[in-house]
């Protein structure tokens, strides 16, 4: 996928962070809106209110959240449709079987890799699971 398309892809959309990591969220962050998308977040936390919440078109969230994982928001937007990419210092064994498969990225985060996933997902909308097969390239 080139730059142009990545860029006219992430432009306008909304995109939920979900990081407790200080550091990392606000780089995610800048990187979100420097590529023009608007960011919702961002959470450190498991129980957001999501109907309070602009529906995103995309999420990202960091599987472990202070010690608790994050696979109950993980399902709440799954089952509104929105597609995810999971974050992790771990690697995808520590995903449960109902997100095997699922996108995701080791963390630290490559911030190149992100874009190109965040685009892949966002392509392929409304498929939640974005048709992704493991890893994010």
């Amino acid at each position: 996928m080139d730059d142009a398309r990545e860029l006219r892809l992430l432009a306008g959309r909304s995109i939920l962070v979900v990081e407790d990591q200080y550091v990392i969220a606000e780089e995610l962050v800048q990187l979100l809106q420097r590529l023009g998308a608007r960011v919702i977040g961002p959470f450190a936390r498991v129980d957001i209110d999501l109907e309070a919440q602009p529906r995103p078109d995309a999420a990202l969230l960091d599987i472990h959240l202070r010690g608790r994982p994050v696979f109950a928001l993980a399902d709440r937007l799954r089952a509104a449709g929105v597609p995810i990419l999971f974050l992790t210092g771990y690697d995808a064994s520590v995903l449960p079987a109902a997100y095997q498969g699922w996108p995701w990225l080791p963390k630290p985060v490559d911030l190149r890799r992100l874009v190109a996933a965040l685009a892949g997902l966002l392509e392929q909308a409304p498929d939640a699971r974005a048709g992704s097969t493991g890893e994010a390239r």
